[in-house]
């Protein structure tokens, strides 16, 4: 084992090499292993999501009674579907987000509002769907939201306590319009903290025409790690902002739209349109997750695409891409 001084003068050079690395352009990520991909076609929205066993998440919503998310073992080998009971009589059911915890539990942001719903959302209408066992059969929990709110990212802490964050649509009361506003609710949906320090306003006007940027992953530590433009924000269960990490994109073009963390590392997904009909390009930030010390930024290798779906601190990067013309799940360790 390293004495203290010798540990203290290797992290050092370390850094200093990260530093210079990141000077001279992002490092390439390569692939260093694969696995056949073996699930049968199908339609999905949005970025995927993983667990720590490396299991994956698809939002595939469809149908009715709908079909929410499909869930995809680390190595393909099988696939269990997901939905939501049929609506009361009268009444839609639908999806917002969905989230998954380090364990595998699974979560859907939902609605039940009335057919005849106008443009803002009556109060009650949010639920939090909980899976235990049974693919189709979900516990439910109303949310003790404020009116005229649009949820937006959502996850759960250990204890089933949920953070949500989302904002407030241009139908709103003018002085509300744009805000942000995010806070801590019990696992029976009850309002349990609002979380003062996460300030901001959402561009309204140009959203839409955006890649748009956040997201939320849980930690290792117990804490959630809300994903914003410019920083990271770790939130404790009590609504606290424990710290903020500052988030130092190479190009202030790239929109940060994916968060993981995984053994003490958090990795931030950087994305940016290079033109109609061009492929999006990527980007990987990874930082500690105490101290925010930065590493990277990394690029993926033209054969890993732009389609990465989990992190792992042990394997690296995977990405969801084409092999010797089959899709292949492929791991690129961070280097």
């Amino acid at each position: 084992m390293l004495p203290a001084l010798a540990r203290s003068i290797f992290v050092s050079v370390l850094l200093c090499a990260l530093a210079i690395g990141a000077e001279k352009g992002p490092a390439t990520l390569r692939m260093a292993s694969s696995v056949p991909w073996t699930v049968p076609p199908f339609q999905s929205h949005g970025d995927a999501l993983c667990d720590a066993d490396g299991n994956l998440y698809f939002d595939v919503w469809s149908g009715k009674p709908p079909t929410v998310v499909l869930k995809v073992a680390h190595d393909s080998s099988k696939y269990e579907l997901y939905g939501l009971p049929p609506a009361p009589a009268g009444n839609d059911t639908g999806r917002l987000r969905y989230s998954v915890t380090a364990d595998g539990k699974l979560r859907v942001l939902g609605y039940i509002t009335p057919t005849t719903m106008g443009k803002l959302a009556p109060p009650g209408w949010a639920y939090v769907f909980t899976y235990g066992s049974e693919p189709n059969n979900p516990s439910k929990a109303q949310l003790d939201l404020p009116e005229q709110f649009h949820p937006d990212y959502f996850a759960a802490f250990e204890s089933g306590a949920i953070l949500l964050t989302g904002y407030f649509p241009e139908q709103a009361d003018k002085r509300l319009r744009g805000k942000i506003y995010t806070a801590v609710f019990q696992a029976s949906g009850k309002l349990a903290a609002e979380v003062t320090g996460d300030y901001g306003k959402v561009a309204l006007a140009t959203m839409n025409r955006k890649l748009r940027e956040g997201g939320i992953a849980s930690g290792d530590d117990g804490f959630l790690y809300v994903l914003r433009s410019d920083s990271v924000l770790v939130v404790s269960e009590s609504g606290s902002i424990v710290r903020k990490l500052p988030l130092k994109k190479t190009d202030p073009e790239f929109a940060a739209t994916q968060i993981y963390v995984s053994g003490g590392v958090v990795v931030v997904g950087l994305a940016k349109g290079e033109g109609l009909g061009k492929p999006v390009r990527d980007q990987f930030l990874a930082m500690n997750a105490s101290t925010g010390e930065r590493m990277g930024p990394y690029e993926p290798e033209p054969a890993l695409g732009n389609n990465a779906v989990c992190f792992s601190r042990d394997e690296g990067l995977t990405f969801w891409t084409v092999k010797d013309g089959k899709d292949v799940l492929a791991v690129a360790p961070l280097r």
